[in-house]
């Protein structure tokens, strides 16, 4: 006999509480850590290949990249943006939750007690960034997030 959702939904003590989602939190910002850190690793020899700085050490050729070379740092700062973006939402996307969400082993269910729509998923983490402040309101209470109800969404686990 497979899991009562519905039945665990209702149940207040089943929400995730502040504490699981601050871990699930911690892991995915290390996750995103590791693959940004990884990334600029990459775009920094990229700059360096592609750059006329005269300079080798990190000081000078930064200093050099400020001032005359400025559309390669917003290059690279564009090219990190938009793998944060792939990496965090498309994850999301293709496995209906976070990495540290599968590592704290939470699950996003709608109001229905089904699996929700990719809709409902990207618009809810794309909510956690925007109302990150009513997030940390709602820590210590044991009741969904802003986001949450606006997305139908609960976190259980």
């Amino acid at each position: 006999m497979g899991i009562d959702w519905k039945a665990r939904l209702l149940n207040k003590d089943e929400l995730a509480s502040g504490w699981y989602r601050i871990l699930a939190g911690f892991y995915d910002f290390l996750f995103l850590s590791v693959v940004l850190l990884l990334a600029s690793a990459g775009t920094t020899s990229w700059l360096m290949v592609i750059s006329e700085s005269p300079h080798y050490d990190a000081e000078g050729f930064s200093r050099y990249l400020y001032q005359n070379e400025f559309h390669l740092l917003l290059i690279n700062w564009g090219i990190l943006a938009v793998i944060f973006i792939l990496v965090h939402f498309l994850y999301v996307f293709r496995a209906g939750r976070s990495f540290g969400m599968m590592i704290v082993d939470l699950h996003v269910y709608n109001e229905e007690a089904e699996k929700p729509s990719r809709l409902q998923l990207l618009s809810r983490e794309f909510l956690k960034y925007i109302l990150f402040p009513f997030v940390i309101i709602t820590f210590f209470k044991k009741e969904r997030p802003l986001y949450e109800r606006i997305t139908k969404t609960y976190l259980v686990k």
